[in-house]
């Protein structure tokens, strides 16, 4: 995962998680991981605890309990977009992440919808040709399978490797 200082000068977390690394999130090095914060205080003030929130959202996808990961990423999300607007490359992060929590709880049409806005919110942000694009269209590749979209899947594919060669 990578820290990136916004222009305000504030940092937000910009890991996205992928079945490489099995849903666990390295904490950066040098940087305090403040566990288990109860829930009503991370959701009391989301914007102080964008870190906590994606480290407690990422437990909960790692222990298997989707439902509280799927809440605590779509809080990141809404408090993401409210503080960068919707072009923002923590935005593509947390589609991504919304879309492995979906997908893991077999709610595939959702997945592809949220990994889709994650490819398009990564180009628009960070590049047509950012490894991170590559990664959410494996993604939305695995889902088109999933989904019996075989050539829409082989084409995502395709468009993924092209990146990956050139990156």
């Amino acid at each position: 995962g990578t820290i990136r200082k916004e222009r305000d000068g504030s940092a937000s977390p910009t890991k996205s998680l992928d079945s490489s690394d099995d849903g666990i999130v390295p904490v950066e090095e040098g940087r305090i991981l403040r566990e288990e914060l109860p829930e009503d205080v991370l959701l009391s003030n989301p914007e102080k605890y964008m870190y906590e929130i994606h480290d407690a959202a990422a437990k909960f996808l790692k222990d298997g309990k989707l439902e509280k990961s799927l809440l605590l990423f779509e809080v990141l999300l809404s408090t993401q977009k409210s503080k960068y607007g919707e072009l923002h490359h923590t935005i593509g992060s947390s589609l991504h992440n919304i879309g492995i929590v979906l997908l893991r709880s077999e709610k595939y049409h959702e997945a592809l919808a949220s990994f889709e806005k994650a490819v398009r919110v990564r180009k628009g942000s960070i590049g047509r040709d950012h490894a991170d694009v590559a990664v959410s269209l494996v993604k939305t590749g695995i889902t088109q399978l999933l989904l019996r979209k075989f050539d829409d899947a082989l084409l995502t594919f395709r468009e993924a490797l092209s990146i990956r060669r050139h990156s």
